[in-house]
C-alpha cells in the first residue's frame, strides 16, 4: 500500500496516476471525498480528512509500505509557512506512530543549481523534520516550483513574497509539471538503492516569467 496526501492537487493527482500505473495499491487523503473521488473509480481507497490531524493521518499511514508526503497548505492560509509546518509536524509523528518505512517528501526547496530558494519560506526547516526520522528511509524530492502552481497563483506572485529570495520581476524560473514530478515519485518508491536519508534533485526543462 503506498499513501499519497494531497492527492487533490496536481502533483498528488498526478503522483497517483503514476504509482497506480505500476500495479500498485494505493490509497490517497486529502480534505475533500468528491475531489478524489476520480481517483477512486481509477482504483484508489480515498479518505476524507483533516491532514494536520495526527490522528487522520496514523490511521491513513497504518499498513503503508511507503507514504508519499506532499504537504498541502489550507485554503485560507495559503502560503503561510505555520500551516506547513503543522502538517509536516503530524505527519512525523503520525509515520512513527504507524511504523511506516519510507517516505517520500516533495520539497519546494530548488536543487542544487540554486539551492537558496524556496517556493515557500522555511522549507529547510520542514526538510530538517523529515530528515530528523530515525531508521526510516527517507527520501526528498527538491523540484522546485510547479509550473501549474505558478499559472495558478501568478497574481500573487506580483504582491507577496514567495521566496526565499527576492527575484527580480523579469528573471525567468525553471519549472516542472505535475506528470514529471508524478513520474519520478513513482520511479523513487520502487527505488532499492534508496536506504537511509537521501536528496534527489528534479531539474525543470520549462520556464516562467511573471510577465
Amino acid at each position: 500500500m503506498i499513501v499519497i496526501t494531497g492527492a487533490a492537487g496536481e502533483p498528488g493527482s498526478k503522483t497517483a496516476e503514476y504509482v497506480l500505473a505500476r500495479n500498485k495499491r494505493v490509497r490517497v487523503t486529502g480534505r475533500s471525498a468528491e475531489a478524489l473521488k476520480w481517483l477512486g473509480e481509477k482504483g484508489a481507497e480515498v479518505l476524507e480528512g483533516d491532514e494536520s490531524d495526527e490522528t487522520f493521518l496514523t490511521k491513513a499511514f497504518t499498513g503503508a509500505e511507503a507514504v508519499c508526503l506532499l504537504t498541502p497548505g489550507k485554503p485560507e492560509e495559503d502560503g503561510k509557512v505555520d500551516c506547513y509546518h503543522t502538517t509536516v509536524d503530524a505527519a512525523v509523528n503520525a509515520v512513527k506512530k504507524s511504523q511506516t518505512r519510507k517516505v517520500v517528501l516533495l520539497s519546494c526547496r530548488m536543487p542544487e543549481s540554486d539551492p537558496g530558494t524556496a517556493a515557500i519560506p522555511g522549507m529547510q526547516d520542514v526538510e530538517g523534520k523529515l530528515s530528523a526520522l530515525k531508521d526510516i528511509d527517507v527520501v526528498i524530492l527538491r523540484a522546485g516550483y510547479v509550473l501549474e502552481n505558478m499559472l495558478a497563483y501568478r497574481k500573487r506572485f506580483k504582491t507577496r513574497k514567495f521566496s526565499e529570495k527576492r527575484r527580480s520581476p523579469n528573471s525567468s524560473i525553471p519549472m516542472v509539471t505535475s506528470r514529471e514530478i508524478g513520474a519520478k515519485i513513482a520511479e523513487l518508491i520502487d527505488a532499492p538503492d534508496l536506504k537511509g536519508h537521501s536528496f534527489v534533485n528534479l531539474h525543470g526543462e520549462k520556464w516562467f516569467c511573471y510577465f
